[in-house]
């Protein structure tokens, strides 16, 4: 088939019924600039359109699609198996070209987020800054996690409120400190003490947990809510204080970023 000879015969037939590029391609519920395609031998029309075209021309489809006039032809459009046949290979071509850009692109695109995933998520790596949620304390603290390890480090702990002094002198001779995320323990500890007040039971303990999951899938999980110490302190008498201090957690770095 001869696209180019194609081309020419739709022109000739365009203008013998003196329409424009634009008015047989609005017509036809296609753009001028298709109808130009096909007389430029670029393209062939869609197979779906050319039963409409031949009656526009007034001319049989198979004289469109060999590009010329058949004295012997009768207008009924009986259309050449082998030139409607050839006319079917090259849309099949013309859509397998479009099927396999499709395809390499979709491919390129999976390969390009998998190279962009394994950059900002390999390793990634988030280090987070804790503080006191009450005025009534101080503390400093930080998380440093990854997806494989994880540290937690609270040092400086002290009180500074007026709610658990007490004019009489207690001994405490006990500190059990544990520590929450979301309500759920990931670290307790327990020393003995020898202590005359709240200040100096609390100042000078620390926290520290090491390799816990529970952090690590809340941090990945960035479903970090809610942080707690909880401290028990038990005197001579076996009476115990329950001090609970919120924290506040936030976040530092992470090295998960494309660009910094």
């Amino acid at each position: 088939m001869d696209l180019e000879k194609m081309g020419k015969f739709i022109a000739e037939m365009r203008k013998k019924h003196s329409l424009t590029q634009s008015q047989l391609g609005e017509m036809l519920g296609i753009s001028g600039k298709a109808i130009s395609k096909w007389e430029r031998g670029i393209s062939a029309p869609d197979i779906s359109l050319l039963n409409d075209l031949s009656k526009i021309l007034e001319v049989s489809v198979s004289e469109i699609l060999n590009g010329e006039k058949d004295a012997s032809e009768d207008k009924n459009n009986n259309i050449n198996i082998k030139v409607i046949d050839t006319y079917n290979k090259i849309f099949k071509k013309k859509y397998t070209k479009v099927i396999f850009i499709l395809i390499s692109l979709l491919l390129s695109s999976i390969i390009l987020f998998s190279v962009a995933y394994l950059i900002t998520n390999y390793n990634k790596c988030f280090v987070y800054k804790l503080s006191s949620g009450s005025e009534e304390f101080y503390l400093e603290g930080l998380i440093a996690s990854n997806q494989k390890e994880n540290s937690l480090l609270i040092t400086g702990i002290s009180y500074y409120g007026e709610d658990y002094k007490s004019e009489d002198a207690v001994k405490y001779n006990k500190i059990e400190i544990k520590t929450y995320i979301n309500g759920r323990i990931i670290g307790e500890d327990s020393r003995e003490l020898n202590a005359s007040s709240i200040e100096n039971a609390i100042k000078n303990n620390y926290i520290i947990i090491n390799e816990s999951p529970i952090i690590t899938n809340y941090i990945l999980k960035k479903n970090i809510r809610k942080m707690t110490i909880v401290i028990f302190l038990t005197t001579e008498e076996d009476e115990t204080i329950k001090i609970e201090i919120p924290l506040k957690i936030e976040k530092k770095f992470s090295n998960n970023r494309l660009v910094y």
